[in-house]
């Protein structure tokens, strides 16, 4: 189950934005974007950034 922030982050990856503009849109570090990405990628079971959008677009 993904949590609030993780849908956020996904919503802002499919919407093609960079970790940079995704970390100053939620004031966050671009570290912690990273990790979000990561713990997404992990949650969906998918091993790269095309998948992950599939993924997320799809509603996973």
């Amino acid at each position: 189950m993904l949590s609030p922030r993780e849908r956020e982050v996904a919503i802002r990856i499919v919407a093609g934005e960079r970790n940079k503009s995704i970390a100053l849109a939620f004031n966050l570090s671009v570290a912690t974007v990273r990790k979000h990405r990561e713990n997404l990628m992990r949650k969906l079971h998918v091993s790269h950034l095309g998948e992950l959008i599939a993924k997320a677009r799809q509603g996973a």
